[in-house]
C-alpha cells in the first residue's frame, strides 16, 4: 500500500505505524522496488508541504555572525549547487558532481544520505538470499567481482555506500536532526549516522520510526576545502574512490568514499600530513594501518593521487 500523507508529522505518524518505506525523489526506492528489496507499505512525501526547513537551504554566510548553514532534507540536490554554498566549495562540489543532472533534479538530500547499498550481488534477486544484508551468511562478493567493492575490510559486506553527499558532509562535521512523534530531536553527527560499517544489516543508524529532518555545518565556511572522483568510462556515475579534503587552522580533514561500506574519515592519513609527510605517505600510512581487499588494492593509488590532486585545488584557493 502506498500512503501520501500532507504533513512532515503526518509521516512520521504512519513510519511509527508499522515497517515502511520512505519514498521522497524516488531514484533509488522505484530501483529498490523493482528488484522486490522492499518491505511493508511506502509512504510517498509528493504531497507534504515542507517548512522552510524541511524542505530548504538556510545560510547564515555573509551575514556578520559565525557562518552555518542548515539543509533540509527534501531539498532536491541540484540546490545545493547555487552561491549559498560558496562558503563550503567541497560541498557544493559534491552536490554539482553526483549521479547526473536528471537524477540530482530528483534526488533530495535525505535520499541521497539513505540511500540502499547497491551491491549487484545483493541487488541480484537470484543471490540475495544468503547475502549478509539480507540476514544470510555468505558474501558472494568476497569470492565473485570485487573490483568496485570496498577496499577496507570492516565487516561482513564489502560493499560500498553509495552517498557521496555522505562524503562531503563528514569532512564538515555535520549533525543531523530527525523529526520523531515526540518532535524534533538533534541526533548527533553525520558520522553516527552511518556507523562503522561493521552490521551488513543496516545502511545507516537512523532511529527506528524517525525521519531525517535536516542536516547542519557549522564548520569549514572558510576553510579551504575540495571534492572530487576517480571514476571508470563504463560505470562512471558510481565513484571507484571519492574524497572531499578541508583545510583549516586545526589541520587537514580526508572523507572518502568508495572505499568502505560507509563514508569514512582517514584519521591515520589526516595526523600523517600534520606532520609533514606527503599525501602520497599519508594514505599508505591509512592503508598500512587497515586490512585491505586484494581485489580492490589498486584503489590505494587511487586514492592518493585524489587526494593530492584535492589538496593541490585547495591550496590554490587561498591564493
Amino acid at each position: 500500500m502506498i500512503h501520501f500523507p500532507l504533513s512532515p508529522s503526518d509521516a512520521v505518524t504512519l513510519h511509527a505505524q508499522g515497517r515502511a518505506t520512505l519514498r521522497a525523489g524516488g531514484t533509488d526506492v522505484v530501483d529498490r522496488a523493482r528488484n522486490g528489496l522492499l518491505v511493508g507499505d511506502v509512504i510517498d512525501l509528493r504531497d507534504v508541504q515542507p517548512d522552510a526547513m524541511f524542505g530548504g537551504v538556510s545560510s547564515t554566510a555573509g551575514l556578520g555572525v559565525p557562518p552555518s548553514l542548515s539543509i533540509g532534507a527534501l531539498t532536491r540536490i541540484a540546490a545545493l549547487d547555487v552561491p549559498a554554498l560558496d562558503a563550503w566549495p567541497g560541498l557544493r562540489e559534491a552536490a554539482r558532481t553526483l549521479a547526473t543532472p536528471q537524477v540530482r533534479a530528483m534526488a533530495t538530500v535525505g535520499g541521497g544520505l539513505l540511500q540502499a547499498n547497491r551491491c549487484w550481488y545483493f541487488r541480484h534477486p537470484d543471490l540475495r538470499a544468503d547475502c549478509h544484508k539480507a540476514g544470510g551468511a555468505t558474501c558472494a562478493a568476497r569470492s565473485g567481482d570485487a573490483l568496485r567493492h570496498a577496499l577496507f575490510d570492516v565487516g561482513p559486506c564489502i560493499s560500498v555506500h553509495p552517498s557521496t553527499l555522505g562524503c562531503a558532509l563528514l569532512a564538515y562535521d555535520a549533525t543531523f536532526t530527525v523529526l520523531e512523534a515526540a518532535g524534533l530531536r538533534d541526533a548527533g553527527t553525520v558520522e553516527a549516522l552511518f556507523g562503522s560499517g561493521a552490521d551488513p544489516t543496516r545502511d545507516n543508524q537512523l532511529p527506528d520510526g524517525a525521519v531525517l529532518y535536516a542536516v547542519h555545518v557549522d564548520t569549514g565556511a572558510g576553510d579551504r576545502s575540495a571534492y572530487g572522483r576517480a571514476t571508470g568510462r563504463t560505470w562512471a556515475e558510481w565513484p571507484l574512490v571519492e574524497a572531499t579534503v578541508r583545510v583549516g587552522p586545526a589541520g587537514v580533514v580526508i572523507a572518502a568514499g568508495g572505499v568502505a561500506p560507509v563514508p569514512v574519515r582517514l584519521r591515520v592519513a589526516e595526523q600523517a600530513l600534520g606532520s609533514g609527510a606527503s599525501a602520497g605517505e599519508a594514505i599508505h600510512r591509512e592503508c598500512a594501518s587497515r586490512q585491505l581487499l586484494a581485489q580492490s588494492a589498486y584503489k590505494v593509488d587511487l586514492l592518493a593521487g585524489l587526494v593530492q590532486a584535492l589538496l593541490d585545488r585547495a591550496d590554490r584557493r587561498s591564493l
